[in-house]
């Protein structure tokens, strides 16, 4: 993925750099604690994760080219994946920026929001899902406008846990304006992901 392609697909509006601007902010911030604190001295054995990966989408049938291409980062609350029945349920923040790509036309895309997944300990397998606020950099492709910048995601799939490390994943997406504005076309994808865990 080329990062200053990615970036100059944003149009180039006052609000949009200083949106984008914020949430890099925001993100580095976040990164940086991360790395520099020592996580297990303020959670105690609850002790939190982080995980990134790349994702891939390809739009559902029916829904023209579009593919999507990003990074995720999920960011695993303390508590529920210490529980100590036979069930994990694991709260967490996903954060993705990415690109939304149709034929040549191409524009960021980035959400953040609450997901959950929930497994049994002694299966690698993991139902997860997640709603995300998101927001486009171009929300007009060819003839398909999804209405405005800011729209809803919402995904439902699963997990499996390769190795103590890596993960990879399937997620069913719909991402929609909520009718927030006069049209709300909507967009399905089949998201594939591949993740590893701090």
């Amino acid at each position: 993925m080329n990062w200053f392609l990615l970036f100059r697909s944003i149009k180039k509006s006052r609000s949009d750099i200083k949106v984008i601007s914020r949430l890099g902010n925001l993100f580095l911030i976040l990164f940086s604690l991360f790395i520099i604190l020592p996580l297990d001295s303020v959670f105690g054995e609850d002790s939190p994760s982080f995980e990134i990966g790349l994702r891939e989408g390809i739009a559902a049938s029916g829904e023209g080219p579009f593919y999507k291409e990003e990074l995720i980062g999920t960011f695993v609350l303390p508590g529920g994946s210490r529980s100590s029945s036979a069930f994990l349920l694991s709260p967490q923040i996903d954060a993705t920026a990415g690109v939304l790509r149709r034929g040549d036309e191409k524009g960021f895309i980035g959400s953040v929001g609450p997901g959950l997944a929930l497994g049994w300990r002694e299966w690698p397998i993991f139902l997860v899902g997640g709603a995300r606020a998101a927001l486009m950099g171009e929300h007009i492709y060819k003839d398909k406008d999804f209405g405005g910048r800011f729209q809803f995601i919402a995904e439902i799939g699963l997990n499996v846990r390769l190795s103590r490390k890596l993960g990879a994943g399937y997620r069913f997406q719909h991402m929609s304006n909520a009718f927030i504005y006069d049209t709300n076309p909507g967009l399905n994808m089949h998201i594939f992901e591949f993740r590893y865990s701090f």
